[in-house]
């Protein structure tokens, strides 16, 4: 075991030297390989040990194999740590890091199962600090920091051995270390330290410097610093010299010894201020923005020359700018903007800050723009403030590019949604370009000003400003059209129609022939007829007619309508004083007048409609309502149709049922290419109207027109049915039926069309049309169980002839039970029995079928039917004598069979109980009924088809 040890110690320290001098993987993992291979053979050599000895009872043994588990992991682990390294990034991701190390990961679990059973079995064992230590080395390796701790913790309690102990505190000291739990790491690097002191003592006693710093024991980290310094000069140390020079001066400039920090740092020849900004420049580097940023800070508060501070500041730029402190970056960048005004700033000096403040504003401008920080509104904000206080300065530096600077800071504001500064930059952008007499800012300013306010609604004097700016240096073009409306609107809506009107005389001057001037025209008109100036209104339309105005034609013809409607307005002035024939007369003026508009025609012929209607003149009312339809456009006629509908009611209420429906279908008419639901209504008034009247002929129009509207199938649906009824009513077979089969496809009236059809298969039977009979008979059926498999309600009717199918089969049934006799010998007895047996069986599914249909009549007979059954058997049986067969045996065969027939007795009593049962709860009417009273109430029930159920006082 001791020369596979040694051979193994021999190999493994090879491995390490062909990994150091990149020697070729192959080689590497053949000699891997080799090391494993004598692992198994110690393993194996272990395990027979353990079989000879007994190895419950050998703890060595255990902890041996364990060690050599850990070995293997270690060294299976190494190659699939190779083999994951060689993966793309993109195969990374992708991979299922538990299955890659799953081999190594199974040995590490053994080496912890053998440990934990050295654990559980041995608790007195010497060397179980070796087991904890094994332990914590794994859960370390795994990152299972929590788990390493405790079990690393408890290897240094059960440690004696000093190198077991330090190696224990070393790592346990490593684990708080990584997990910056300073105060914990301190005092197990000082134990472990003090004791022994091989070649890693300076890079371990390094962790314990920065340990002391983090806690800030400055003393104790600086003199650790310096005692590791000298130690790194003997050769048995590793040398960390370089890294003691570039962490020192952090302690020195941190714990504000930055005097002392000088002394130690002239040993070797270095300059302080240069060594300050090293040391900036390493933190910074490293990531450690604010220890770089005290360093700087330092130099500040020790440089006096305001021309270094300077320097400093413009270092204090780099850094901040490099690593995105551009919070901090902004404050040095004022700080420096105040030297500048001073006259510190060399020209170099001038370009590196005004380069450091142009590339920033840049980038946060980039950020301020892109998607990233859209969901970010805070950020953006702060952003945009920072860009938009560098534009600034900047402006003021470089005065040749002020109105660019200025233009950038509105674009800002702009991409961040500060749309009220945007302007303001915007404006001043322009102002400045107006003054220095530049084009390319200006056009570009007035552009995004425009835009702007697209995104500012209720700010009228921006706008104002912006197109009063604009046309005043771009007073015809493309845009400049658009402009001039927009401004005019925002005077319109600032109640300023005298400027308004100015800008519309300004428009006509470049823009003689557009049509845009008709739609400002219309609307100071309108402010005119609110305020009840009829002079001013027709001041327009003299000027329009004289040619002052460029109006279309169409525009000319409505003018004439406004008069119309003025016209109107003084005989709706009329009905609202009450004065009802004065108005009257005012509408039969315009119709009379041979200057009024076709719509103010219309328009009068739906008032005096409507004023018949409020006076009860059911002939007028219906005259101008039609004529008012008839003339309207589909879309007024949507309009004024509540009017319409309530019209035709009050014809239909006042018995002008033919009226009321030729309105209803007029209305249709105009509504079918409408969503409206009025037109639901005019459509039924018309079609049932119709159908009470008798005028079937007219309803069948209906029907069609409501099919070409493509009004919804249940309303189509409900037309049809009823206009089936009243062919049957009048017996029109033909008819009837062609509506019937239309029907029978509809969900909605599977049951309802069920009574149709046996009426069909009647009717063609009556005519001996058996073919037909049959075929309207099936369709009946068909549609009766789809009745009821949606649950639909049938008719009493139709559920008492599908129940009397089920009763003939039943009738059948007990038929064939009658015509099975009992007889000997003893076989064909047996068989007798069993076929009536089976034939009540049969009755009683029979009889389930009857109860399913629901009908009443049907459920008395098919208890009736399974009374009489159960009845008739019993006392058949029990009226049965075996022939030839002596006393005792015919008193054994009655007494069996006596018990049978009670039991059908029994069967039959139920059977009558349930149908009293039924009788009572569902209220049903049969002939059947007496049957079941015990002669309490021996009447029968006879009922005709046909007949009319009457209350008391014959109604």
């Amino acid at each position: 075991m001791i020369r596979l040890l040694l051979a193994f110690m021999i190999m493994t320290s090879s491995i390490s030297i062909w990994a150091k001098d990149d020697i070729d993987q192959n080689n590497i993992e053949q000699r891997r390989q080799k090391i494993i291979s004598i692992i198994n053979e110690e393993l194996s050599e272990v395990e027979r040990l353990m079989a000879q000895s007994g190895g419950k009872q050998n703890p060595s043994l255990y902890l041996r194999m364990a060690e050599l588990n850990l070995e293997k992991a270690r060294l299976i682990r190494e190659r699939e740590t190779n083999a994951f390294m060689k993966l793309s990034p993109k195969k990374k991701t992708k991979v299922n890091r538990k299955k890659y190390f799953r081999e190594s990961s199974k040995y590490f679990e053994k080496a912890n199962n053998l440990c934990r059973t050295i654990i559980r079995r041995f608790k007195n064992f010497k060397q179980m600090a070796d087991v904890y230590y094994i332990l914590g080395y794994n859960a370390k390796e795994a990152n299972k920091d929590k788990t390493a701790a405790k079990y690393l913790s408890r290897a240094t309690r059960y440690s004696k051995n000093g190198q077991s102990k330090v190696k224990a505190q070393i790592s346990l000291a490593e684990i708080y270390y990584n997990a910056k739990k300073y105060r914990k790491a301190i005092p197990l690097y000082e134990k472990a330290l003090a004791k022994h002191q091989d070649k890693w003592w300076t890079k371990d006693s390094f962790n314990l410097a920065w340990c002391y710093f983090r806690v800030n024991k400055y003393t104790a980290a600086i003199n650790k610093m310096k005692a590791i310094y000298e130690k790194s000069k003997s050769s048995r140390f590793i040398d960390m010299r370089q890294q003691v020079k570039r962490d020192i001066g952090i302690f020195f400039a941190t714990s504000d010894r930055i005097d002392e920090g000088i002394r130690y740092y002239k040993k070797f020849g270095e300059n302080f201020t240069t060594q300050l900004l090293q040391i900036a420049v390493l933190l910074k580097s490293q990531g450690k923005y604010t220890q770089a940023r005290k360093v700087l800070e330092h130099a500040s508060r020790y440089e006096k020359d305001k021309y270094k501070r300077v320097e400093i500041n413009i270092e204090k730029l780099n850094l901040y700018e490099k690593y995105g402190k551009y919070i901090s970056h902004n404050q040095v960048s004022k700080e420096l903007y105040t030297s500048y005004k001073a006259g510190h700033l060399r020209e170099e000096q001038k370009e590196r800050y005004k380069y450091h403040m142009e590339k920033v504003a840049a980038l946060l401008q980039r950020q301020v723009v892109s998607k990233t920080y859209r969901r970010l509104p805070k950020q953006r904000k702060q952003k945009a403030n920072l860009t938009i206080s560098y534009f600034d300065m900047l402006k003021n530096i470089d005065t040749k590019r002020s109105d660019e600077f200025s233009y950038l800071k509105g674009e800002t504001a702009y991409a961040a949604g500060l749309y009220t500064s945007a302007f303001e930059y915007y404006k001043e952008t322009f102002e400045l370009s107006e003054k220095n007499k530049k084009t390319r800012f200006k056009k570009q300013s007035i552009d995004a000003m425009l835009v702007v306010l697209s995104r500012l609604p209720k700010q009228s004097d921006k706008f104002i400003y912006t197109f009063e700016a604009y046309l005043r240096n771009w007073p015809k073009g493309k845009k400049s059209k658009e402009v001039y409306s927009r401004l005019f609107n925002n005077y319109m809506s600032e109640k300023q129609y005298d400027k308004a009107e100015s800008v519309l005389n300004r428009f006509v001057k470049y823009y003689p022939r557009d049509l845009t001037q008709e739609a400002m025209i219309a609307q100071l008109m309108d402010v005119s007829r609110s305020k009840k100036d009829n002079n001013k209104v027709r001041a327009w339309i003299a000027k329009i007619d004289k040619g002052n105005y460029y109006v279309s034609p169409k525009y000319k013809r409505k003018l004439q309508e406004l008069l119309t409607a003025m016209q109107i307005e003084d005989v709706q002035g009329q009905l609202a004083t009450g004065n009802k024939k004065s108005a009257l007369v005012g509408y039969l003026d315009i119709l009379n007048d041979k200057y009024s508009t076709k719509r103010s025609k219309i328009n009068a012929k739906y008032n005096l409609s409507a004023l018949y209607y409020e006076l009860g003149n059911q002939q007028e009312a219906y005259r101008w309502a039609m004529a008012a339809v008839d003339e309207m456009s589909s879309k007024d006629v949507q309009k004024f149709s509540p009017s319409f509908v309530t019209i035709a009611n009050f014809l239909f209420t006042s018995l002008e049922f033919e009226k009321s429906a030729d309105l209803s279908r007029k209305l249709l008419g105009k509504l079918c290419k409408s969503k409206s639901k009025k037109r639901i209504t005019a459509f039924k008034n018309g079609m049932f109207i119709y159908l009470s009247d008798g005028h079937l002929k007219k309803a069948e129009e209906m029907l069609a027109k409501g099919r070409t509207c493509k009004l919804p199938t249940d309303v189509i649906e409900e037309a049809e049915y009823e206009t089936m009824r009243e062919y049957l009513y009048r017996k029109d077979w033909k008819k009837y039926e062609y509506y019937a089969l239309k029907l029978q496809t509809s969900k909605r009236y599977y049951a309802k069309v069920i009574d149709d059809f046996l009426n069909l298969s009647n009717i063609h039977g009556k005519f001996n049309n058996t073919s037909k009979a049959k075929r309207f008979l099936n369709i009946g059926k068909k549609l009766y169980y789809k009745a009821k498999r949606a649950r639909q309600i049938i008719s009493l009717r139709s559920l008492d002839y599908f129940a009397s199918l089920s009763l003939r089969k039943m009738e059948r049934t007990s038929a064939a039970l009658e015509k099975i006799k009992l007889s000997f010998p003893e076989a064909r007895f047996q068989r007798a029995v069993e076929g009536k047996l089976k034939q009540l069986d049969k009755l009683v599914e029979q009889g389930n079928d009857v109860l399913e249909t629901g009908s009443g009549a049907g459920i008395v007979s098919s208890y009736k039917l399974l009374d009489d059954a159960y009845t008739y058997v019993a006392k058949e049986l029990m009226a049965f004598t075996p022939p030839g067969k002596t006393k005792e045996y015919i008193t054994g065969f009655k007494k069996q069979f006596n018990s049978i027939s009670t039991q059908m007795l029994q069967a039959a009593k139920k059977y009558r109980q349930e149908a009293r049962t039924a009788i009572r709860k569902n209220t049903i009417l049969s002939k059947n009924n007496f049957y079941f009273q015990d002669n309490k109430f021996p009447v029968q029930f006879y009922g005709e088809s046909g007949v009319v159920i009457m209350d008391r006082g014959g109604k």
